[in-house]
């Protein structure tokens, strides 16, 4: 092989794991928006069965090639311009999760009896979603190392 090649093959393994890891974070993001899905059927069947309304809400996204599974209040409100039977207006807190890869049980101390069972089964999954998030951050971070190598073996 010539130098050329190697450098194609070194350069095609690189682009190849870049793909796959990316891949594996959006893997990763709908694991955790099914966990986040759970917890709004859960909160939606609650709502109509016991017509309790919760407090706590929950989403996931990608943000900056990191999953984010977040937390929030909502507090709800009447509208003083709107008419009597209009809906509540609903202004919602985001919680600081903390250090580590979990909320602490303390952040929801306003969740409704009923919300904090699946609020821990949803954490529980979270916790989990937000280490394999670091550890493809850690393969990301270790990649373009590997990728810098490359390109000084055969830019030199």
């Amino acid at each position: 092989m010539t130098l050329d090649e190697l450098e194609a093959e070194s350069t095609a393994f690189v682009r190849s794991v870049q793909q796959l890891i990316e891949h594996e974070l959006r893997i990763c993001a709908l694991d955790a928006m099914k966990a986040s899905d759970a917890f709004w059927q859960y909160n939606i069947a609650m709502r109509d069965e016991a017509e309790d309304q919760g407090r706590v809400g929950t989403r996931t996204r990608i943000k900056n090639n990191s999953i984010q599974c977040e937390w929030y209040i909502n507090t709800f409100f009447n509208d003083r311009n709107a008419p009597a039977d209009a809906k509540k207006r609903v202004l919602s807190t985001y919680l600081e999760k903390g250090a580590g890869f979990r909320y602490p049980k303390s952040r929801f101390q306003k969740a409704r009896h009923w919300e904090l069972n699946v609020i821990e089964r949803v954490e529980d999954r979270y916790e989990l979603v937000r280490m394999r998030s670091q550890a493809l951050a850690k393969l990301r971070r270790a990649l373009a190392e590997y990728e810098r190598l490359v390109e000084r073996s055969y830019n030199a």
